[in-house]
């Protein structure tokens, strides 16, 4: 606001300089430094001398009416001359003459100035004048004031007021005091900025205050840094845990369901939550089940990782996967260890009496170098491993009977007899004509009598029926007494029947006789069986079984065996022949036998009967083809080896 002399300090102050012109308020002031010219006329001021008012440029103005004059204050910096433009209408008389006079001061001036008044320095000044008063209220005065300033008519005087703080102005808002700035409150700043010592600024992170887009003091929204747990948030980005529940920022958790605190991946790794499984991040080692951290992601468990991992029970070593555990490492069960032995959680050395096979034992607790010698059946890499002294195809054997190093019988090639545990071929004897002698997959000696191998007997005539026997097979063999098992069955004679009818019939009734030898007795038969020879081998798997007779060499049997009609294996199709093998079986409840021999003989052909189809009326035609001595079967002896 302008400061302004009163109307009487201002004549005297002209006055005390003995400047005696009048000033009119019609004009206006011109304000200089060290020098100030003020005009008061309605015209352009002269340049003339005040004493000599005929060599001027002095206006009379003679007038019945009113006038009007252009004041022009021009303003410069330094010497200052202000001049102000403005139509003045001044009543006068035809008398009456407005001089234009020059009033200057050296020392003094008739303006009130503010500030410093040399240099380049506007000064703030007010030029009182006398004569008619300024106003009456502020309609009297100029419309027009300076910036956040408002007109004002104060003691007759037209002066300005500070417009109130928050009024608009050119840049901004007036500050009260008359001054404009960017703002005096928040609100006169663009939204989101503060207002800071009267500047509009963006606010910060860090200046105290809930401002912008923060959820909280400095923190949250999309600028700041997520907020601290108990921190107000609007979702789960304005936290550092990443977690905003009920709009509050949540401490983070290992069962949040997000990757925040110390984790390395979603609520595992760190220090605080459980390990994390393979393919999750990790930072180290540590951060994993696995113990191994490749490359930020942790690894499957491996076997050779350096890591006890995985179904481990010791580095590398144990569970179901991993090489077992050496002497002295952790386990769980004897699977885990190389011995097979875990005791308190311990792999222990093998011992021979540990009820494992383990270390250089070739079975459980023997054999090898350390351990006693394994027992028959056992297993075993040499024969020093073996008690007999004889590994048989890894297995420890009993010691071979006397037969298997016996010379081979030279009429059949038979060593030892039938039914003998073996381990080889050869204990059982060697290949001779039509006989094979074998150690079959159940390791007991066999013989593969080779059918129609040998000569024929019988036969060779015209009947009904008619017979023939092949002499060789069957052969003379030996075999093992029932010892231990319930019977032996053995294969003594084999015949063909020729059905030269026009109709089916069925083999009823053998009459055979029982010989023996070295004190055989008919007793120790316990039965004889009827079979149809499927072809191939003397007796064996794939013959058809036709009937049983029980004790048949004692009453009420006597050497008959039958009747058999009834089965469909005994028949014999017209016009077709099928060869038929009768064994011998021993029971163990019969009278030791080793060493005795016995062999059936079929001397009597009218004593063969067969049935006419199923059992039918018998059939009365006429059969041929036995010689006079009969059908003698293969002598079968029990032996011990």
């Amino acid at each position: 606001m302008s400061n302004r002399l009163a109307p009487a300090l201002v004549l005297a102050l002209l006055s005390a300089c003995g400047d005696d012109t009048s000033t009119s308020t019609d004009g206006g002031s011109a304000t200089s430094s060290g020098t100030t010219t003020t005009s008061t006329s309605g015209h352009v001021p002269t340049t003339s001398s005040a004493a000599d008012p005929t060599t001027g440029a002095s206006d009379s103005l003679s007038a019945t009416g009113p006038t009007t004059g252009d004041t022009v204050t021009p303003t410069t910096s330094g010497d200052t001359t202000t001049a102000t433009t403005g139509d003045t209408t001044s009543p006068a008389t035809a008398t009456e003459t407005a001089t234009d006079v020059t009033a200057t001061t050296d020392a003094t001036s008739t303006t009130a100035a503010t500030g410093d008044t040399t240099g380049d320095t506007t000064l703030d000044t007010t030029t009182m004048t006398t004569g008619t008063p300024g106003c009456a209220d502020v309609t009297d005065c100029p419309a027009e004031a300076s910036e956040c300033h408002a007109p004002a008519c104060q003691a007759g005087v037209c002066d300005e007021v500070a417009l109130l703080p928050g009024a608009p102005c050119a840049t901004g808002v007036c500050d009260g005091d008359g001054t404009c700035v960017e703002c005096v409150l928040p609100e006169n700043c663009p939204m989101g900025q503060l207002c800071i010592a009267q500047q509009c600024v963006p606010p910060t992170c860090d200046d105290g205050a809930e401002n912008g887009m923060e959820t909280d003091v400095d923190c949250g929204g999309p600028v700041c840094a997520p907020c601290s747990p108990g921190g107000a948030c609007e979702d789960d980005s304005d936290c550092q845990s990443g977690v905003c529940t009920g709009q509050v920022c949540q401490a983070a958790a290992c069962d949040d369901g997000v990757e925040n605190g110390g984790e390395s991946d979603v609520d595992c790794g760190g220090p605080d939550c459980p390990l994390c499984g393979t393919d999750d991040a990790c930072d180290d080692d540590l951060d994993c089940e696995s113990q191994v951290c490749t490359l930020q992601v942790c690894q499957a468990p491996t076997c050779d990782d350096a890591q006890r991992n995985g179904q481990e029970t010791d580095v590398d070593c144990g569970g179901p996967t991993c090489p077992e555990c050496q002497d002295g490492e952790s386990c769980q069960s004897g699977t885990d260890c190389d011995s097979g032995v875990c005791t308190g959680q311990t792999c222990q050395p093998p011992t021979c009496n540990d009820n494992v096979h383990n270390g250089q034992e070739t079975d459980v607790d023997c054999g090898g170098p350390t351990c006693p010698k394994c027992q028959s059946g056992e297993d075993c890499l040499v024969d020093a491993d073996c008690d007999t002294d004889a590994c048989e195809n890894g297995q420890c054997a009993d010691p071979l009977p006397a037969c298997a190093s016996a010379p081979a019988d030279p009429a059949t090639g038979q060593r030892c007899p039938l039914f003998m545990p073996c381990a080889s071929n050869s204990e059982c004897g060697v290949f001779q004509g039509c006989q094979q002698w074998f150690c079959n997959p159940s390791k007991t000696c066999e013989l593969n009598a080779l059918s129609n191998c040998g000569t024929t007997k019988g036969g060779n005539c015209n009947a009904g029926v008619m017979f023939t026997q092949t002499d060789d097979p069957p052969v003379d063999k030996r075999f093992l007494p029932p010892d231990n098992v319930n019977f032996r069955e053995v294969a003594t004679l084999a015949f063909t029947v020729y059905n030269n009818t026009a109709s089916a019939l069925r083999l009823d009734k053998i009459p055979l006789t029982l010989e023996t030898m070295g004190g055989g007795s008919a007793f120790d038969v316990s039965s004889a069986k009827l079979y149809q020879d499927s072809g191939g081998a003397e007796f064996s798997v794939g013959d058809l079984y036709v009937h049983l007779t029980g004790n048949p060499f004692s009453f009420p049997a006597n050497g008959v065996l039958g009747p058999a009609a009834g089965s469909a294996a005994s028949q014999v199709n017209a016009g077709q022949s099928k060869r038929f093998i009768i064994t011998l079986a021993f029971a163990k409840e019969k009278t030791f036998i080793a060493g005795r021999s016995y062999r059936v003989k079929l001397v009597n052909p009218a004593g063969v009967t067969f049935k006419v189809g199923f059992n039918g009326p018998d059939y009365v035609g006429t059969n041929c083809g036995v010689p006079p001595e009969g059908f003698i079967g293969a002598w079968v002896t029990a032996q011990n080896p």
